[in-house]
């Protein structure tokens, strides 16, 4: 795993989320931020799955399958997710 600094920490102007997921899959596959795309790019309602939907076919393109569990996986590299302290976004 390689470190990758988020960038976009909010929505902003022409934006509709920060980056920390895209940073977060680029320091999985050892990539460059700008090589990820950011998946939450886009006019989402808040409960869509099409960022999801995207990073899965993104991530299928690679050869890689994603799972998701709500357990904790020992012994293996993953995203955890959860409330940012900074608010719901």
């Amino acid at each position: 795993m390689k470190p990758v600094d988020q960038t976009l920490f909010r929505p902003s102007a022409g934006r509709a989320a920060g980056n920390c997921w895209q940073a977060a899959v680029a320091s999985l596959f050892e990539l460059e931020l700008a090589q990820v795309p950011n998946f939450m790019d886009g006019d989402y309602e808040p409960d869509s799955t099409e960022p999801f939907e995207r990073y899965v076919a993104w991530c299928r393109s690679f050869g890689f399958t994603v799972v998701t569990c709500d357990q904790p996986v020992f012994d293996a590299l993953g995203i955890g997710t959860g409330k940012s302290p900074r608010g719901d976004f």
